[in-house]
């Protein structure tokens, strides 16, 4: 039953893609097509309306329906070369946002020689290595080949034991759309790091507040519940969630995969088939998420036509590194998202072995206080609250 509810799934939401994309399309022709096809659709409406109205609307009652027939065309035309004009411009501007995000990162990265790559799925190579050597930049570089082909990745460090990489792909499923991805590797043995996590339970608010409120470097959405919607509750998205030692909220029942973390912030991944265990007694802090989407290395394919934001929390076999991504969607015109699967692919690619999808769609976001707000998010966009947070702290601004 439920294979075949995540196949209807899949299947609305690729008819959904599809729909999306023929609109920027046809949105996308001349504007002298746009109105031929206006025009060869008014004629034949006009005609519809002469033979229906006729018999009905005899004499000067037919020439006010054809006027009021005229004046709708009319301003459905003006709508749609006014829209067309807007979406050009949206275009445009979204393009050249895309790009500073990549420049900005291309800027201030620590650029450093490269082996040479002999993997001919490699399409083409990450700018540079490494600058804290938190991932095997050609292992990164042959697994995003093969997962994506054309792609192109920059990657800087934010502090000596964070490294920060953006992701521009195209969709392997169709080239014509576009990926874009924000990776966040943390080294959890730097002394220098500490975690935090939403301290209580109360009203959502969104991760920029909280990133800001506790002074991160780097923070992530947690949960947001059963719908966007303020005082939604968590519904069936619920998991274990400790906060310096401290229990906020402990739920096995609904088997969610979660990460705890101990006093060292050495982290374990707790997958579905194990999650109605307790955390382990030396837990420090934990946080839950909705899916295993990758487990002792094996992606397990969720989601693979399904193209949405998502976030994403993954760890090394070690439990020494933690990956946090999160992928842009919700606009074709700057990026679709992609497939759990996907996303899946992309921590692997840097090193990850185990990792959950949480909570996706309009609540993803990844806050960097570089720039201040959520970098997935084109500027000026709302973003949504979530009951949970995850951030990452360093040095000063540690609280």
């Amino acid at each position: 039953m439920n294979e075949a509810l995540h196949s209807l799934s899949d299947n609305f939401n690729a008819f959904l893609d599809g729909l999306n994309a023929a609109s920027w399309r046809l949105l996308e022709l001349p504007l002298f097509v746009l109105l031929l096809g206006l025009i060869a659709v008014f004629v034949v409406v006009w005609q519809c309306l002469r033979l229906s109205y006729s018999r009905i609307y005899p004499g000067a009652e037919l020439r006010v329906a054809y006027l009021w027939a005229a004046l709708a065309f009319f301003l459905l035309a003006v709508a749609l070369v006014a829209d067309h004009k807007i979406v050009s411009t949206l275009n445009e501007v979204r393009g050249i946002y895309t790009q500073q995000v990549i420049m900005a990162s291309q800027r201030t990265a620590d650029v450093k020689p490269k082996p040479p790559v002999t993997d001919p799925t490699v399409k083409q190579q990450l700018v540079n290595y490494s600058p804290n050597c938190l991932y095997d930049p050609a292992g990164a570089e042959q697994a995003l080949g093969k997962v994506f082909g054309e792609f192109h990745a920059v990657g800087e460090a934010l502090h000596e034991a964070v490294d920060y990489v953006v992701i521009q792909a195209q969709d392997p499923g169709r080239s014509e759309l576009v990926i874009l991805a924000f990776l966040a590797i943390v080294d959890l043995t730097n002394d220098d790091i500490e975690i935090k996590i939403t301290p209580s339970l109360g009203e959502k608010y969104p991760t920029t507040d909280f990133a800001r409120h506790e002074g991160c470097l780097i923070a992530i959405n947690g949960e947001a519940g059963k719908s966007p919607m303020p005082g939604s509750g968590f519904g069936e998205w619920i998991g274990n969630w400790i906060v310096r030692g401290k229990p906020i909220m402990l739920e096995s029942a609904n088997r969610r995969p979660f990460l705890v973390f101990d006093h060292g912030n050495r982290a374990k991944y707790y997958g579905k088939a194990v999650a109605d265990q307790p955390p382990p007694p030396d837990t420090y802090n934990a946080l839950w998420g909705r899916w295993d989407i990758l487990l002792d290395g094996r992606n397990l394919g969720l989601g693979v036509t399904a193209r949405k934001p998502r976030t994403v929390m993954g760890i090394d076999e070690s439990g020494d590194t933690l990956y946090l991504l999160v992928i842009a969607g919700g606009n074709a015109g700057y990026s679709l998202g992609t497939s759990l699967a996907n996303a899946a692919g992309i921590v692997r690619a840097f090193g990850a072995t185990n990792a959950m999808g949480c909570d996706e769609g309009g609540s993803a976001g990844l806050y960097l206080s570089k720039f201040d707000r959520t970098v997935n998010h084109l500027p000026g966009k709302l973003e949504r609250g979530t009951y949970t947070h995850f951030g990452i702290a360093t040095g000063a601004s540690k609280q």
